[in-house]
């Protein structure tokens, strides 16, 4: 209960702060990337936290050498990214005859 009380609160803020896109993005991509790698509950939620602080870095760093949006710049290398790992998983998967 605790957990959830606290997810809410922290998704609210964020919210207000970054925008809702930023935080939409930020639920939906890693986890989305995450399910396509992994097999297991336990292992989907420990590489989307990951990836969720490497797309975060990646986004806030590109930010700060080229002066963009950071929301947005965030966003874009999450759907970069997505398309790239469903690229390539769809090839593996064809590759090696499993569906």
């Amino acid at each position: 209960m605790v957990v959830a009380v606290l997810a809410a609160v922290t998704i609210t803020v964020a919210m207000r702060v970054v925008g809702v896109l930023l935080v939409s993005a930020l639920m939906i991509l890693p986890v989305a990337i995450a399910q396509q790698l992994t097999r297991s509950f336990s292992r989907t939620m420990h590489v989307a936290m990951g990836l969720g602080a490497v797309l975060t870095l990646s986004g806030v760093a590109i930010t700060l050498e080229h002066n963009l949006q950071p929301g947005a710049l965030i966003v874009v290398v999450g759907v970069g990214l997505y398309v790239v790992v469903s690229l390539v998983t769809t090839t593996l998967r064809r590759v090696r005859g499993t569906p």
